[in-house]
């Protein structure tokens, strides 16, 4: 599976760059509700490698999201 993986994304095109400013508000939204350090590693790794620079550890959340702001960040 991870050679597949590999081999598809060998061939995969870049996003554009105006993909950034609605990828910095998902990682900042995503960010803030993950709890294991782990996840935020990698996304502020992803995040990066697109020129996205976010804080590996954010501030926790005030507020609890709720299931449909979480989707939201998804979808």
């Amino acid at each position: 599976v991870g050679q597949d993986l590999a081999h598809l994304a060998a061939s995969a095109a870049p996003c554009g760059d105006d993909i950034q400013a609605p990828l910095a508000a998902l990682f900042g939204k995503l960010g803030a509700i993950y709890t294991m350090a782990q996840e935020r590693d990698v996304q502020a790794m992803i995040a990066g490698s697109r020129g996205i620079n976010i804080a590996k550890d954010p501030s926790p959340a005030i507020v609890e999201p709720s299931d449909a702001e979480f989707e939201d960040a998804l979808f």
